[in-house]
């Protein structure tokens, strides 16, 4: 009867350790990403292009929770043979989970061209700043293609007190244009009404930056809408929130100018800068 009851135990044992196995890597509390370093491998791939002008790429933001849209835009974006690269501006997750990550990443890692992003005060809360130092890379960081500087960097300042922006890094990054003629900002708050902390300044910092040197285009999320206007003569384009409305912006950068094509999934339609935006 022991013998008997002793092999019927075994299947359903082993059946239950890979249970509570799968439970345990896939707990939300981890902070160990199965994918790691993407931004590194995807700098990689980037550089081994050929870096024409004019190039296409695509800006979105604040993917968190809109999983079935971002599948949706995915296809879209692999359906198209004009984009280079990705870039998003933020807020993968919604509460930094692991989890909210890696269902985000299984759609990024779709696209067919290489992925870019930016940490957003969503994926700032508890661990997420280290899952998304494991998983991408560093929280500021640049990048030149075909004669633009891209400036990567984190703009949290709530989550971030005291620390991002980090001034003398961004400062320092657009004043030195490395030779390219033009220079982008990809982050998550909006430059012209940034969370911030108490007399915290950083709306402050960017207006006196913009000033003194010249930004083609700033990317940013972190809001509902989708905008494209002008502040303090850059233009801005705002990504909004993907969950409500699925869209996507083809930015084509030529010799002279800088166009924009507003998606939904494959409806596109061409779009101009607007008034300036609203303080």
């Amino acid at each position: 009867m022991s013998t008997h009851m002793d092999s019927l135990s075994r299947p359903v044992l082993a059946a239950t350790l890979l249970v509570a196995s799968s439970c345990l890597r896939f707990t939300p509390f981890s902070t160990e990403p199965s994918e790691r370093d993407l931004t590194q491998k995807n700098l990689a791939r980037i550089a081994a292009q050929e870096q024409t002008l004019p190039f296409s790429f695509v800006a979105l933001g604040d993917t968190h929770d809109g999983y079935d849209e971002l599948s949706g835009t995915v296809k879209a974006i692999n359906a198209r043979n004009d984009i280079r690269f990705v870039v998003v501006a933020g807020d993968m997750s919604d509460r930094s989970l692991l989890g909210e990550f890696e269902l985000t990443q299984a759609r990024l890692g779709d696209i067919r061209v290489p992925v870019l992003t930016v940490i957003g005060n969503h994926d700032a809360i508890a661990d997420g700043p280290e899952i998304y130092r494991k998983m991408y890379g560093p929280l500021n960081y640049t990048f030149s293609y075909a004669g633009t500087k891209f400036v990567m960097f984190n703009s949290n300042s709530l989550e971030f007190p005291h620390v991002a922006p980090d001034r003398e890094w961004l400062t320092k990054e657009t004043q030195s244009r490395e030779g390219a003629e033009r220079l982008i900002w990809v982050t998550h708050q909006p430059v012209y009404a940034p969370a911030d902390i108490p007399n915290g300044g950083s709306k402050e910092f960017y207006r006196q930056l913009l000033e003194a040197e010249p930004v083609d285009l700033v990317v940013h999320g972190h809001l509902l809408d989708y905008a494209l206007g002008t502040y303090e003569g850059t233009t801005l384009l705002q990504c909004s929130t993907h969950e409500y409305s699925a869209v996507f912006t083809v930015v084509t950068v030529a010799e002279t100018s800088i166009t924009f094509s507003r998606c939904h999934y494959d409806d596109c339609e061409s779009v101009t800068p607007a008034s300036e935006m609203p303080e």
